[in-house]
């Protein structure tokens, strides 16, 4: 009878701690039968009270995952490792889809700015294809390519292209404040770039090189 009274505590602590790491993690399912039940019986002050305590622990928890993944990230260099992969299924006609996430070797992207801050243009980072090649440039200026073949393995292997475009741009008195997209058309390679004067103003250039993967 005590071993059956345990094995039922055990039972109940392990579901217990489940749904409660899925509810702080932010992993569960919104429309959930049980857990919108314990939200009906648990009254709203002490809601509230826990939904402070899930959005800071949630928030904690969210932190040290991205430190472990940019210290993945830094560890693995330019071998582009696969982060995770899933299968994605479309509601309508029931396509499946195979979704390969890798890392760059780039400054994470911070949403918190906002899609239009300046403070995003080093941020964000564009890519086209030319042939069979992936060519990726950061908010920074800098460039990578590796083979469209390699998103069916567990490393993208990435090369890095040197480059002169902040020295070019800082060559003509102006100061280099990030990119805006990437364009390849006929061998020869475009870039926007947010650029400011020595008067403090703004502007949006295009500037172009032809394509060499070595430089």
């Amino acid at each position: 009878m005590r071993k059956i009274i345990f094995f039922v505590i055990i039972i109940l602590f392990l579901t217990t701690s489940f749904l409660s790491y899925r509810i702080i993690s932010g992993e569960y399912d919104k429309q959930d039968t049980l857990i919108l039940k314990i939200k009906d019986i648990v009254p709203t002050k002490l809601q509230n009270k826990l939904r402070n305590y899930v959005y800071d622990l949630r928030k904690k928890l969210n932190e040290e995952r991205i430190e472990e993944i940019q210290k993945a990230k830094l560890e693995q260099g330019l071998k582009g490792k696969l982060i995770q992969s899933k299968t994605i299924k479309t509601e309508t006609d029931k396509i499946r889809y195979f979704l390969r996430e890798y890392f760059l070797p780039f400054e994470r992207l911070d949403l918190s700015y906002g899609w239009r801050a300046i403070q995003n243009a080093k941020r964000a980072h564009y890519l086209d294809v030319v042939d069979d090649k992936i060519i990726v440039v950061s908010g920074k200026g800098e460039f990578i390519f590796f083979e469209t073949k390699n998103f069916l393995l567990e490393k993208l292997n990435q090369n890095i292209i040197e480059n002169n475009l902040v020295s070019f741009i800082e060559k003509e008195n102006f100061k280099f404040v990030g990119l805006r997209d990437l364009l390849i058309d006929k061998e020869v390679l475009y870039v926007s770039v947010i650029l400011q004067d020595i008067k403090g103003n703004y502007t949006l250039s295009i500037l172009s090189s032809n394509l060499n993967l070595k430089n």
